[in-house]
C-alpha cells in the first residue's frame, strides 16, 4: 500500500512518469504469470484473448493454439456448458460470481475440478467489454472429500451393521436351531423335509448378509494369524474352481520366498471368493482369471507422487481377469454398500464392499484398473509382518459331531436360544448347568460342589458383560475353559474386532456342528 502511494505521488510530481508506469505493468505481468491460478481473459462471446503460464500447464496448450477459440466450447463438458454459459451472461450483466465449481477437461483429456471467481471487464467509458475468470485447481481437495465421505459412509454402515447385528443374528440363532432340531427328528422320505431345508438356506443368506455387513464395516471379530500367502490361496484353488466351473480358467502365479503377513485366514476366503465371483460375473460365457502374489516397497518419495499407496513393504495379492471392464462412473461406486450393476434380486451389493473393510482392517489398501472391453484388476496390498516366523496351519474344522461327557455352564439371556443350546448339548452327552443371567451364573458357580470344566457366554447381556463375568467365574475354578458367543463384534473381548490368540470365540448364529467344534477344540 505505501509503495502504491509513492507511485501516486511521484506521478502527481511528474516525476519519470514513463518509468513508473512502465515498473507498474511489469509487477502486474509478473504477478500474473507466476501465480498458481488460472487467470482467463475472455471477449464478450467468451472468446479467448489471453491467460497466463499456470493455464497453459493445467490444459496443455500454449495460447496461440486456442486464442481466439470459445473456452466453453472447447474446455467444458459437455453436460456442464449450458449451465456455465448462464453464469458467462449473468457476469455480461455487471454481475460477478464467485466461488462456484466446475470442472474443465484438459488436452489430454483429463478432468480437473476448478473453483471459479468471476468478474466483468469494463472499458473507460464503463461498458462491459469481457470477463476476467480466476480458477484455483481443487481436484486433489475433492479426491480428499471424497474420500472424508466414504469414511463417513463406513461409518455409517457400521453403526446400522452394530444396530442390527446382535438382535437380528439372535433371531437367526433360534430360526436356525431349531431347523437343526426339527432336521434331526425327519426321515428322508418325509414330505416337510423341502420346507424346513429352504427356511434353513433363506437363514444362512440372511446370516451371511450380516455377516458382509459387519465385514465391510469391520465390525466382525477375527483372529489374526501369521501366515504365507501362497498357502491360503493354493489351498483355496480348488474350492475356486468347482464353485466358478469348468468354463473359467483360473491361473496361479505365486511369488518365490514371499513375505509373511498377518492376518484372519477366513478373511482371505472371503476376498479371493467375492473376487472370484465377480470376475466371473463379468464373463459372457468364459474367461480367465490370473491370480498372483508379488512382494512390494513404497518409499516416501513414491507416495508422494502416488496419493492412494502407503508407505513400507507390503505382500500383493492380484487378481486379474478378462472380462467386460467397467466404466469410471461405475468404477468409482464399486465399494459402496448395496451398489450393484446385477439386476434386481440377483446381488445384494455386500461382496466387494466386504472386501474394502477387510482391507482396511487389515491397515492394506487396494487400488482397482479396469476399462470397458479390457477387464480388471483388483491389486491388495498387505503389510509385511516381521514379528515371528512360525506361521498359521489349518485348524480343526469339524463337520461331524463328536459330543463329550465334560460339564458345561452356559449363560444366555435370550431364553429361546439358551434352550436351544441346552437342548444340543445335552444331546450330545454334556452336562449342561444354563442360566439366562450373569447373577444366576456366578450364583449357580459358587453353589456347584464338582468340577465346571467350560464356561460358554454370551458377550453382551444385561448386569454384566460376558468378559467379567469369566473373570469372576475363574476366582472358584482356575482351570475353567472360556468360550465367547455374539452376533456382534465388541471390544468387551476385543480391540477394533481383533481377538487376542487366548480369547475363543464363536459366531451366531452357529450350527450344532460348529458348536461342538469349537468345544472340543477348546477341551482337547
Amino acid at each position: 500500500m505505501q509503495n502504491l502511494k509513492n507511485w501516486v505521488s511521484r506521478i502527481l510530481k511528474n516525476d519519470n512518469v514513463e518509468e513508473i508506469l512502465r515498473k507498474q505493468l511489469e509487477f502486474t505481468e509478473s504477478l500474473i504469470e507466476t501465480a498458481q491460478a488460472i487467470i482467463l481473459v475472455l471477449d464478450l462471446q467468451g472468446n479467448i484473448i489471453r491467460f497466463n503460464q499456470f493455464t497453459e500447464e493445467l490444459i496443455g496448450y500454449k495460447l496461440e493454439e486456442v486464442k481466439g477459440k470459445n473456452w466453453i466450447d472447447l474446455f467444458v463438458p459437455k453436460d456442464n456448458s449450458n449451465a456455465v454459459k448462464s453464469i458467462f451472461h449473468r457476469i455480461l450483466d455487471n454481475t460477478s460470481y464467485r466461488g462456484y465449481v466446475n470442472p474443465i477437461i484438459s488436452k489430454s483429456g483429463q478432468k480437473i475440478c476448478i473453483e471459479w471467481y468471476d468478474k466483468a471487464l469494463k472499458d473507460k467509458n464503463g461498458n462491459v467489454d469481457g470477463v476476467l475468470a480466476i480458477g484455483y485447481d481443487i481436484t486433489e481437495n475433492k479426491k480428499t472429500q471424497s474420500r472424508l465421505n466414504q469414511a463417513q459412509k463406513l461409518e455409517s454402515v457400521g453403526r446400522l451393521a452394530g444396530g442390527i447385528a446382535h438382535d437380528f443374528n439372535n433371531m437367526l440363532s433360534v430360526i436356525l436351531g431349531h431347523c437343526e432340531l426339527i432336521l434331526l427328528t425327519l426321515k428322508e422320505d418325509n414330505e416337510l423335509l423341502g420346507n424346513i431345508k429352504e427356511i434353513q438356506n433363506a437363514a444362512k443368506r440372511s446370516a451371511d448378509m450380516t455377516k458382509q455387513l459387519l465385514g465391510y464395516a469391520r465390525k466382525q471379530n477375527v483372529l489374526p494369524r501369521t501366515i504365507n500367502l501362497n498357502d491360503i490361496v493354493y489351498n483355496m484353488l480348488n474350492m475356486l474352481r468347482r464353485l466358478l466351473g469348468e468354463q473359467i480358467d483360473i491361473i496361479w502365479k505365486p511369488a518365490d520366498d514371499l513375505w509373511l503377513i498377518k492376518i484372519d485366514p477366513s478373511q482371505l476366503d472371503q476376498i479371493l471368493v467375492n473376487l472370484c465371483v465377480n470376475s466371473k460375473n463379468s464373463f459372457v460365457q468364459t474367461g480367465k482369471i490370473i491370480i498372483e502374489t508379488e512382494m512390494k516397497t513404497f518409499d516416501q518419495e513414491y507416495c508422494l507422487t502416488h496419493p492412494d499407496f502407503l508407505q513400507g513393504d507390503f505382500v500383493l495379492l492380484s487378481v486379474s481377469d478378462n472380462g467386460c471392464g467397467m466404466s469410471k462412473k461405475i468404477l468409482g461406486k464399486i465399494f459402496e454398500p448395496f451398489f450393484t450393476t446385477k439386476e434386481f434380486g440377483y446381488g445384494t451389493g455386500l461382496g466387494l464392499s466386504t472386501v474394502y473393510g477387510i482391507v482396511k482392517q487389515n491397515n492394506g489398501f487396494i487400488n482397482v484398473y479396469s476399462e470397458p472391453n479390457q477387464g480388471t484388476t483388483f491389486n491388495i496390498y498387505f503389510p509385511r509382518w516381521i514379528g515371528g516366523t512360525e506361521y498359521f496351519k489349518d485348524e480343526f474344522n469339524n463337520t461331524n459331531v463328536v459330543g463329550g461327557k465334560e460339564t458345561i455352564l452356559v449363560v444366555e439371556d435370550e431364553r429361546t436360544i439358551l434352550k436351544l443350546i441346552e437342548t444340543n448339548l445335552q444331546g450330545l452327552g454334556y452336562t449342561v448347568l444354563s442360566v439366562s443371567s450373569p447373577k444366576k451364573a456366578i450364583k449357580t458357580a459358587k453353589e456347584y460342589s464338582d468340577k465346571i470344566d467350560l464356561l460358554i457366554t454370551d458377550v453382551i447381556m444385561p448386569e454384566m458383560n460376558g468378559n467379567d463375568l469369566s473373570k469372576e467365574i475363574i476366582k472358584k475354578f482356575p482351570d475353567i475353559k472360556c468360550i465367547f458367543m455374539s452376533g456382534y463384534t465388541s471390544n468387551i473381548i476385543a480391540h477394533q474386532g481383533i481377538l487376542d490368540n487366548d480369547i475363543s470365540f464363536i459366531q451366531k448364529p452357529f450350527s450344532r456342528a460348529e458348536l461342538d467344534g469349537k468345544i472340543r477344540k477348546v477341551l482337547d
